[in-house]
């Protein structure tokens, strides 16, 4: 699943955010492990969980990214 497609799903969840508690703590935790944009890496990394100061470079979708959409 994109990370667009993965927002536009949790945006069907706003309707009814009161069914589904942590709504906006989900929503910020996918908009910090969003993909790095193309061309930047030869691979797609996530934002989130790669820390170039200390080379750790993490594939996207991460760890984190593949929980949230099984669940959805």
């Amino acid at each position: 699943m994109t990370h667009d497609k993965l927002s536009r799903q949790l945006e069907g969840l706003w309707h009814d955010s009161y069914k589904a508690p942590g709504y906006m703590i989900l929503r910020t935790v996918v908009e910090l492990h969003q993909p790095t944009p193309e061309g930047r890496y030869p691979k797609v990394l996530c934002q989130g969980c790669s820390m170039t100061e200390v080379n750790l470079y993490v594939d996207y979708p991460c760890q984190t990214i593949r929980v949230i959409e099984k669940e959805l």
